[in-house]
């Protein structure tokens, strides 16, 4: 399979909608009338490009950012004509490279609805990486609420072979638990999601909403208790008001929410098998206190 690019004209807008229209791309592709696509055209900050398969058209990427003073390429909408043939991937690269060769871009980025693991997949295979999250930014289709953009991005010098990797990041911890039971009982009660359960281990989703940083936290069946083993920390905006609803629910406290000298607020009990764990508030002084090394 050859997939070469051509920039889309008027002539291509029923095709543009074509695919943009086809089943099932209701929840993961937007839809433009022929007019705004025609409108959008005329901009010279937006374009067009019709990806094609050994000549064919098989579908079309709308990107704007062509005029961007800080050079950041946008791409609005990426779509194939037909699904699960492997041409999107290769689009995809298509595009990055001639967003790097052909324009003066040097980060090329885009936002993915939360629930398509699929196109997350796709675009961290070209090399993009997932860089944050635009909470509560849609209406999601089916009804049920609210739903996230994970933005992702490729850098120039990434995409010329400069990649640095990432640092290993810190989404999971486990700690022992003499009666499982008990400590899975004891972690639901703080508003941990169940997902996996045996007779010797357990593992909890924590955090809010189904976007790409929910971390995970598991318990694992030990015969000694925790000791003086380390202390876990679960940073709450809403601290004071959730210390006052767990220990509603029963839930005991060493100690209530103190500001303390470092300007973090914490609160603090311990679980059934002992293991130390701080409820609190930082804010920016997590990462940023005033005495944050140069």
């Amino acid at each position: 399979m050859t997939v070469t690019l051509r920039r889309a004209t008027e002539a291509d807008i029923p095709f543009v909608m074509a695919c943009e229209r086809r089943p099932g791309y209701d929840v993961h592709v937007g839809r433009w009338e022929a007019e705004q696509h025609r409108a959008t055209m005329a901009d010279p900050d937006w374009c067009y490009l019709a990806g094609l398969r050994d000549g064919a058209p098989a579908g079309i990427a709308i990107l704007s950012g062509l005029t961007h003073r800080n050079k950041n390429l946008h791409l609005k909408r990426i779509a194939s004509h037909d699904a699960g043939t492997g041409f999107g991937k290769s689009f995809l690269k298509a595009i990055i490279a001639w967003a790097f060769s052909e324009t003066k871009a040097e980060r090329f980025w885009l936002e993915v609805v939360d629930h398509n693991t699929r196109g997350r997949h796709v675009y961290a295979a070209a090399g993009m990486v997932e860089e944050g999250v635009v909470r509560g930014a849609f209406d999601r289709i089916d009804g049920t609420g609210r739903g996230d953009f994970i933005q992702m991005s490729i850098l120039k010098r990434e995409w010329q072979g400069e990649r640095v990797p990432a640092p290993p990041r810190l989404n999971q911890a486990t700690a022992p638990a003499v009666d499982l039971a008990k400590s899975i009982a004891f972690y639901e009660a703080l508003g941990f999601k169940l997902i996996v359960r045996n007779d010797r281990y357990a593992r909890f989703e924590v955090g809010d909403g189904p976007n790409a940083n929910i971390d995970t936290f598991s318990l694992d069946k030990s015969d000694t208790p925790a000791g003086n083993g380390p202390s876990l920390y679960f940073e709450c905006a809403d601290l004071d008001s959730r210390v006052a609803a767990l220990k509603a629910k029963g839930i005991a406290f060493d100690s209530d929410p103190e500001d303390k000298s470092w300007r973090w607020r914490e609160a603090w009990l311990t679980d059934p098998a002992g293991v130390k764990l701080c409820l609190y508030w930082a804010g920016e002084n997590r990462r940023f206190p005033p005495w944050r090394l140069a």
